[in-house]
Formats: C-alpha cells, sequence, structure tokens
C-alpha cells in the first residue's frame, strides 16, 4: 500500500511541477496574468495533496479510508473551480457554470449524512466533463482531454467501493492521468496567447528587489502577527458569554501564542475553539468584500493564515490528524500563493 501512495504522490507533485513550468514560462513573457491564478490554484492543491500522500506513505500518518475521502472531494471542488474559473476567463462564457447546479443534487444527502461525502467524487468528475463540453470557444481538442482522466478516476472510484485497499493504487493511476491532462491542456492554452503590457522602469533591478521585498517582509510579518491577535482575540472574548474560568493568552519562546482556559461545559469549550476560528474569517469578509484591490490581497493573506494557526484548534474540534494537516498544509500553499499575488501586484505597478 505505502509504495502506491509514495507514486501517487510523485504523479501529483509532477503535476505542480508541470502546472510551475507553465506558470514560470509564461511569466517571463509578462506578469501575471488572470487567466494563471487559476492554473496556480490547481497547483498548490496538488502540491498540498502530494505532501498529505507522502506522510501516508512514510507511515506518518494513519491512513484512514473517511479521511482519504474527504481530502479527495476536496481535491476534486478545488480543481473544478479552478478550470471553471480559468474557461470562463478564457470564453467569457457563463455556461462552463450551469454544470454546477448538479451539487444540488449532493449537498442535501451529505448535509443529512456527512459520511456521504464520497458523492462529490462522481459529482465533481461529471461537473468536470460537462463544463469542457459547454466550452466551445478554444481549441476544439481541448474538449476531450478530460473524459480520459475522468473516466479513470470514476472507475477507480467505483472499484475502490468495492475493495478499499485497491485505492493507493488507483489514485496513482488517477494521479497518472490528470498529470498527462493537464500536460495537454498547457500546451492547447498556449495556442491561444494573450496581448501582453509591458511598464517600464529605471530603477535597477537589485534596487526594486531590495525594495519589493522589504516590503513584503514588513508587510506579511504585521499581516501574520495581526492574525494571531484577532484569532486569540476571538478566544478571550467568547470566554466572555460563557462559564468559562481562568482565560489567559499564554506566550511560549519558539512557539505560537495559544490560550488557556477552564470551560465547566464541553458545549462552551467548542464554542470558544470555534470562536477564535471565525473571528478572523470575519475580518477576512469585511476586508474582501468592502475593501480595494489592496486589501483584498490583505484579505486574502489572514485567510491562509488562520488556517495555518487554527491546526490544533481543528485536532481539538475531534478532526483527524490527517485532514487536519491537510487544512494546515493548504493555509501555507494559501499563504505562498498570497505572496505571490502581492509580489505581482508590486512589479506590475513599480
Amino acid at each position: 500500500m505505502e509504495i502506491f501512495f509514495l507514486f501517487a504522490s510523485i504523479a501529483s507533485l509532477f503535476v505542480f511541477i508541470a502546472l510551475a513550468y507553465h506558470f514560470v514560462r509564461e511569466a517571463f513573457v509578462s506578469h501575471l496574468k488572470k487567466r494563471d491564478l487559476p492554473l496556480i490554484i490547481i497547483a498548490l492543491t496538488h502540491l498540498v495533496f502530494s505532501a498529505t500522500l507522502f506522510l501516508w506513505a512514510i507511515g506518518k500518518l494513519d491512513f484512514i479510508l473517511n479521511d482519504f475521502i474527504q481530502i479527495y472531494s476536496a481535491r476534486l471542488l478545488f480543481e473544478n473551480l479552478a478550470i471553471s474559473i480559468l474557461l470562463f476567463r478564457t470564453s467569457h462564457s457563463k455556461k462552463v457554470f450551469l454544470p454546477y447546479i448538479s451539487y444540488i443534487l449532493a449537498v442535501p444527502m451529505i448535509l443529512l449524512n456527512f459520511s456521504n461525502i464520497h458523492l462529490m467524487i462522481p459529482f465533481s468528475l461529471f461537473i468536470m466533463v460537462l463544463s469542457f463540453i459547454s466550452f466551445s470557444n478554444i481549441h476544439q481538442k481541448i474538449i476531450h482531454t478530460p473524459i480520459p482522466y475522468a473516466t479513470i478516476s470514476l472507475m477507480a472510484y467505483l472499484v475502490s467501493a468495492i475493495n478499499s485497499r485497491l485505492i493507493p493504487a488507483l489514485t496513482l493511476l488517477s494521479g497518472v492521468s490528470f498529470f498527462t491532462f493537464t500536460y495537454f491542456f498547457t500546451s492547447t492554452l498556449r495556442k491561444k496567447p494573450e496581448i501582453h503590457h509591458t511598464t517600464e522602469s529605471h530603477d535597477t533591478i537589485a534596487f526594486q528587489f531590495l525594495k519589493h521585498l522589504l516590503f513584503l517582509i514588513i508587510l506579511t510579518n504585521f499581516v501574520f502577527v495581526g492574525t494571531i491577535g484577532i484569532h486569540e482575540a476571538g478566544h478571550a472574548i467568547s470566554s466572555k458569554f460563557v462559564s468559562c474560568s481562568n482565560v489567559r493568552v499564554v506566550l511560549e519562546v519558539g512557539a505560537l501564542p495559544y490560550t488557556e482556559s477552564n470551560c465547566s461545559k464541553e458545549g462552551n469549550f467548542i464554542f470558544l475553539i470555534l470562536a477564535g476560528m471565525l473571528l478572523p474569517m470575519v475580518v477576512f469578509a469585511i476586508l474582501f468584500f468592502a475593501g480595494g484591490k489592496f486589501m483584498k490581497e490583505i484579505a486574502f493573506q489572514i485567510f491562509s493564515f488562520n488556517l495555518i494557526i487554527s491546526y490544533k484548534d481543528l485536532l481539538l474540534l475531534g478532526l483527524s490528524n490527517a485532514v487536519s494537516l491537510f487544512i494546515l498544509f493548504l493555509g501555507v500553499a494559501c499563504s505562498l500563493l498570497s505572496i505571490g499575488i502581492l509580489i505581482n501586484s508590486r512589479t506590475a505597478y513599480p
């Protein structure tokens, strides 16, 4: 089992490398384009998925079938949304989002019983194929590229439902087919170039690098520390509304700040944990929906850092170590993406 997870991890890593190569190649021609952002989301999702598979392969995480289904379903959901956004920005046709109506059938069943989360897998594969079929404003060959991947993955899903021991091997097969899909997909996209605009700057490259680096270090540290403060404030403030005593924020050398408390009821303890996780999300929503371009970038950093900070909270809420680590890795990937967005924003307008 471990060897198949290891190769599946390598296959997902190759997807990340292929998309990263495509992105770097495009970056040499112009600044980061809106069309490339969905590809970056897919790349980072596969990097996180690869890291999780690797931890299963080397035995650092115990393999639990339900954990795998939740993580794999989340990966497919991110893939679908990113690909649909990419197709929309290339074709400007809202038809690519019509297949998402199918989720109306899956969501109620999942809400009634969360163990039905595995239904996200066939629905996501079905939506991916329909999105491409409804997309005809680009090279026609691109319509056929996701069909082998979706077919192989759907067969893997059906077989694994019968024998769960085959999941590692089928995950590897699905990963290899997605890598093939990624290669043809990005190759076809390169045949549809965009108009590039360049800006001139009189500063030296070294000076620009130092200027942007200093800005990013100061801003990122400020947002990170601020997110920790908001997170811990959520814990502390919520304690005033429930019967929790001796609430204090603990600062230790070599560790992030955390909140200690004594709660008489388990429900109060859960409320205390959720308040700390949700308060930064409220700040994120306000900045993202009410702010301008720069505020949206800051809001995304707050969202990313909050995922990282919430790792221990997720464990205390009862989530497994694998799912909690996946969310932590996702937060790290999102924070890297947020830094990349800030770099592009600064270099695009020197």
